[in-house]
């Protein structure tokens, strides 16, 4: 779950296990899940209650899902421009630092030996 949560965020956020287990066992205690345990691991139900609960809900759930987009999609925007004003200066730095390299050999070489 906590893995199928971050590539909704696409990476940008990851719950922890701290956030996510404490809500499913309420949810475990609402009757709106089960869980049983498959080569050692919880594996989760939702059941006829959960699903009546999500199916009542479903204004909100599609509300949430627009805000998360939007958010996810502002997060993205941002890193976006971030990572293009990190290339412009990479760029920017680099172009300099070819001018100072071609420069500095240009001294070490010194002047042009005129023959005569």
């Amino acid at each position: 779950m906590i893995r199928l949560l971050q590539d909704r965020f696409l990476g940008v956020y990851s719950p922890s296990p701290g956030t996510i287990y404490p809500r499913l066992a309420r949810l475990e205690e609402e009757g709106l899940v089960t869980h049983e345990v498959v080569d050692g691991k919880k594996v989760f139900s939702i059941t006829d209650k959960g699903r009546d609960e999500l199916n009542s809900r479903l204004d909100e759930l599609a509300d949430l899902e627009q805000e998360i987009t939007d958010s996810v999609r502002d997060i993205a925007r941002e890193v976006k421009e971030d990572v293009r004003e990190t290339v412009k200066s990479l760029r920017e730095e680099l172009t300099a630092m070819a001018r100072d390299v071609k420069r500095n050999s240009r001294e070490q070489q010194g002047p042009p030996i005129s023959g005569g």
